[in-house]
C-alpha cells in the first residue's frame, strides 16, 4: 500500500482538484491522509465531504499551525503504507502517477522521482521539466514534486526537520541521497501550479535566505566530499544573487575560479550579471526572460 500525505492550509481554491487527481489513480491501493494545518476557510468542509465518500481518506486537523514540515511529520506518523509520498493542495497527479512510480521501485532502487509539467493560475503549460540525475542534487534541488520511496527510509532517517521550514524537502532529499539508491523516471507524471499564494511564490525571498544558511551549514560538513562541497558553492552563488549579497557572491566565485573551474562555469547567468549590474536591472532581465519563456 502507498501512503499519500496531503498537508493543506487555507487551500479551498484548488484542494478538490488535488484530491480528485488522487482518487482517480489507476493504482488504487493507497491511503490518503489529509492534514489540515488550522485552516480558516472552507478547507475543513471540503475534506470532510471527501472523507465521507471514500474510506481510503483519513483527516487530521492540527490544533495549532505546525507549518509544512510539522504537518508532514504528523501525517507520516499515522501512515501504514509500505511506500510513502506527499503532495500539495494546489498540484495534480497524472492518472498513472502512482502506478509508474511504484513499478520503478525494486530491490536495487529505494527512491524514484519523475518529471513535472508547470502551469500558472489559469493552467496553460509554462514548461515541462524532466529532473536531472540525483548526482546533481548538490547544485540544486532536482527531485521536484513527484516522488515515491520505501518506508524503510522513513524508519531509518526519521521525519522532516521542523527547524528547516521552507527547505525541509531539500534537506530530506540530501539525507536520502547520501545513503540510499535513487532513480529518475524519464516521464512526466505531475502538474505543479505556480500562483501568487503558493508557498514557492509568496515566500520566495525567505526561501533563499533559509537556503543560503542551510547550504553554508553543509559546507562545514567535512564528511561531504570536496567536489560536492564545491557544487554547494556553485548553488550558493545563485542563492547570493537572489538575496542580494554581492560580497558573498564575489567571494564564492573567486574561490571556485581558483579551486574548481568546472563548478565556476556552472554558476547561474543571473549571478554573473549581478557582478556588473544593479540587482533591480538583473531582476528585470530575469523577469523578461521568464515572460518570454511562458
Amino acid at each position: 500500500m502507498i501512503s499519500i500525505i496531503l498537508p493543506v492550509y487555507n487551500g479551498e481554491k484548488y484542494l478538490a482538484e488535488a484530491i480528485d487527481s488522487i482518487l482517480q489513480q489507476s493504482y488504487t491501493n493507497f491511503e490518503l491522509i489529509i492534514v489540515d494545518d488550522g485552516s480558516t476557510d472552507q478547507t475543513s468542509q471540503i475534506i470532510e465531504d471527501y472523507r465521507k465518500q471514500d474510506k481510503r481518506i483519513q483527516a487530521i486537523r492540527n490544533k495549532s499551525n505546525l507549518k509544512l514540515p510539522g504537518s508532514l511529520n504528523r501525517g507520516f506518523e499515522e501512515s501504514r503504507g509500505e511506500y510513502l509520498t506527499w503532495t500539495s493542495d494546489d498540484n495534480i497527479l497524472f492518472p498513472n502517477c502512482l502506478e509508474v512510480l511504484l513499478g520503478s521501485i525494486s530491490d536495487e532502487v529505494d527512491f524514484v522521482y519523475a518529471g513535472t509539467v508547470y502551469v500558472d493560475e489559469t493552467s496553460p503549460i509554462k514548461n515541462i521539466r524532466r529532473e536531472k540525475m540525483h548526482k546533481d542534487i548538490w547544485r540544486r534541488n532536482i527531485i521536484g514534486a513527484c516522488f515515491l520511496y520505501k518506508r524503510e527510509i522513513y524508519d531509518d532517517i526519521g521525519g522532516y526537520d521542523e527547524n528547516l521550514y521552507l527547505v525541509e524537502d531539500y534537506d530530506y532529499w540530501i539525507r536520502i541521497a547520501r545513503k540510499y539508491r535513487m532513480k529518475r523516471i524519464d516521464e512526466v507524471l505531475y502538474q505543479y501550479r505556480f500562483h501568487k499564494d503558493s508557498l514557492t511564490e509568496s515566500k520566495r525571498k525567505d526561501v533563499y535566505l533559509t537556503l543560503s544558511t542551510y547550504l553554508e551549514t553543509l559546507l562545514e560538513d567535512k564528511t561531504i566530499s570536496r567536489g560536492d562541497r564545491d557544487k554547494i558553492r556553485c548553488q550558493l552563488a545563485g542563492t547570493y544573487y537572489e538575496i542580494g549579497d554581492r560580497g558573498k557572491l564575489l567571494e564564492t566565485m573567486r574561490y571556485l575560479a581558483i579551486n574548481n573551474k568546472t563548478e565556476f562555469w556552472h554558476i547561474k547567468k543571473s549571478a554573473w550579471m549581478y557582478l556588473f549590474l544593479p540587482k533591480r536591472a538583473v531582476d528585470f532581465v530575469v523577469k523578461v526572460k521568464r515572460w518570454f519563456w511562458r
